[in-house]
């Protein structure tokens, strides 16, 4: 957006084009991903859908990091998937600076191995723990060069209303369910039924795809809050790869479930762009 605005080009433009243009080149590599695990190509096409149609998808279309975020873990899976380890290790380290919950696939990569303890899949766990804690050492020394506290990020989540880090906070975030001011019921809603997929994606393809699916989840319960849950489950990705096989060959559901998830889309979409955003 500097870059264009920088060239005389309209930056908020900039800003749409990008991300739609990187969301939908994450969508296509995620939509691979589904299929190649669940070995099914209309399986691909059933997450690809559940994906964008839920109801904070359009935030991959807005201005915000969640876009290369998709991406950058979509092409980290892919690679995963294919053991190529510096691959992997690359798209972490993209997933990371995107957004801090990329630091999922470094804590998925470190369980797998520990658990399954396979020494060729070893190059591609390590690759994967490095550029994925690589990306956010490299964001937090950004921060403390740039404004000398490397967990500025962390302390600015206050003026949000969340706070600050403490044991008291998986509480909290129970709290916050019920919070009189604001309620989270609709956060909160997804976030079980995305653990609960989770939990059955560590069934079925293993700690790596379970824990990656458990850790924005997770992420929320040490915030101390359910504030923009909703958001930040859609990194919780092999959830929608679990959601996508349990609907197999329920179309009657499958499509009420689409449905209902796009409803709840424009809702939200209505919200926030006439009031939340621009008041």
């Amino acid at each position: 957006m500097e870059a264009a605005h920088a060239l005389g080009l309209n930056l908020f433009w900039a800003g749409l084009i990008v991300a739609n243009a990187t969301g939908a080149a994450g969508a296509a590599v995620f939509a691979q991903v589904a299929a190649r695990q669940l070995r099914c190509r209309s399986a691909g096409w059933r997450a690809l859908a559940l994906l964008l149609a839920f109801p904070t998808a359009f935030f991959l279309s807005a201005p915000y990091n969640e876009s290369f975020g998709l991406l950058f873990t979509a092409l980290a899976l892919a690679a995963w998937q294919q053991n190529r380890p510096l691959r992997a290790g690359l798209a972490a380290l993209g997933g990371s600076l995107a957004r801090m919950t990329g630091g999922a696939l470094a804590v998925a990569a470190a369980v797998d191995c520990a658990l399954r303890r396979k020494r060729h899949e070893c190059p591609r766990a390590l690759a994967v723990m490095l550029g994925s804690l690589g990306g956010i050492a490299l964001f937090w020394g950004t921060l403390w060069w740039v404004v000398g506290d490397p967990f500025a990020g962390l302390k600015a989540q206050a003026k949000w209303g969340r706070p600050e880090l403490s044991w008291k906070n998986p509480f909290r975030t129970l709290e916050s369910i019920y919070d009189p001011a604001l309620p989270h019921w609709g956060e909160a809603a997804a976030a079980l039924g995305v653990a609960a997929l989770g939990v059955r994606a560590w069934h079925k393809r293993g700690a790596f795809w379970g824990v990656l699916a458990l850790i924005p989840v997770a992420q929320l319960f040490v915030s101390g809050s359910l504030l923009s849950g909703h958001r930040i489950v859609l990194a919780s990705l092999p959830a929608w790869i679990e959601l996508a096989d349990l609907l197999r060959n329920r179309r009657l559901l499958l499509l009420v479930t689409l449905t209902g998830f796009a409803f709840a889309q424009l809702l939200l979409l209505n919200r926030y762009v006439h009031w939340q955003f621009a008041g």
